[in-house]
């Protein structure tokens, strides 16, 4: 076969070759101009932004503006009196969810704020207008997946830690407080404790505020009224009873209640705080050995990147695909 004829017997396999890959390119223009850019890898995301692809959105993602919101809200404000609550002795005991999750935020305060997280945000001194209207540097990373999978991260957590101060053991533990008083119809008492707690979840029309929470927080902190004496006692108090009426003992099932009896109403919560003192003393000569509290679980923030070494001051707070 001549030269000439073997040039033309391959040129059908080139033509289909130059064909295919013509609709690849096709393809990909179409997937960057009209794709989903969630879908995409970061440099192809900015690549469809400035092709002008119309599925990159043009208002902030709802997370991001969540995250501003929260930040210019509560946040601040748990970041100023986390600390003291962390000092104050039997507040936070080392059982208590809200422990180690405070623990956490605080480590790591400055990793959650917006700007930390899209650093084109730190021009910007305005959360409301960062949150609302952001600047067209961080609408553009916002619409890159790396950034706002920390967003979104940033975002469950301050939701999770939302959640443990409004559900709070020692909200419980008063609200316990606060039904036995009414049953046993303490008016004065019940009358100066109900407004010092925030609504149970399950109260009709209920509707969580974090700043109200944590003001109320602080309340008992710093022991306004004999708040922290009262949660300290009646606290102690309920472990015991917890334990004894478990007991085989018959003595020990009914000393709860027969020290409950032994109660009256009085005028402010600091007395009243005063009158658990007496049974907690005779509780503590029962000989029952309260069990020492299991820690609770340390909660986590930030994905890891896949492939990259875990940070020692961040870890994982969704699995890795």
């Amino acid at each position: 076969m001549s030269e000439t004829e073997t040039s033309r017997a391959g040129s059908p396999g080139l033509f289909w070759a130059l064909g295919a890959l013509v609709v690849l390119v096709l393809a990909g223009c179409s997937f960057v101009l009209l794709g989903n850019p969630r879908y995409m890898p970061p440099a192809i995301q900015r690549l469809a932004m400035k092709m002008g692809n119309p599925n990159i959105r043009m208002a902030p993602p709802d997370g991001w503006s969540v995250l501003c919101g929260e930040w210019n809200t509560w946040v601040p404000a748990l970041q100023r009196e986390g600390p003291r609550w962390l000092k104050t002795e039997g507040l936070l005991t080392p059982d208590d969810p809200l422990r180690p999750m405070l623990e956490e935020f605080l480590a790591h305060a400055a990793e959650l704020r917006p700007e930390s997280i899209v650093p084109e945000a730190v021009e910007e001194k305005s959360l409301y207008v960062l949150g609302r209207t952001p600047p067209p540097a961080v609408m553009e990373a916002l619409q890159l997946s790396a950034p706002m999978e920390r967003v979104h991260a940033a975002d469950r957590f301050l939701l999770g830690l939302r959640v443990q101060l409004e559900t709070w053991q020692g909200w419980k533990r008063m609200h316990a407080l606060l039904a036995l008083t009414q049953r046993r119809d303490f008016t004065r008492v019940a009358a100066a404790l109900r407004p010092r707690l925030p609504p149970l979840s399950e109260t009709p029309g209920y509707r969580a505020d974090a700043r109200r929470t944590i003001a109320m927080l602080n309340a008992v902190s710093r022991d306004e009224d004999g708040l922290g004496r009262l949660l300290g006692n009646w606290s102690e108090f309920s472990r015991f009873a917890a334990v004894m009426r478990t007991s085989p003992d018959p003595g020990l099932q009914a000393m709860p209640d027969r020290l409950i009896e032994g109660l009256a109403d009085q005028p402010a919560l600091a007395e009243f705080a005063g009158s658990l003192e007496a049974p907690l003393r005779e509780m503590r000569k029962s000989g029952v050995v309260l069990p020492e509290p299991t820690p609770a679980a340390v909660p986590t923030i930030f994905p890891v990147p896949k492939g990259a070494p875990p940070s020692p001051s961040i870890r994982l707070l969704v699995p890795v695909r």
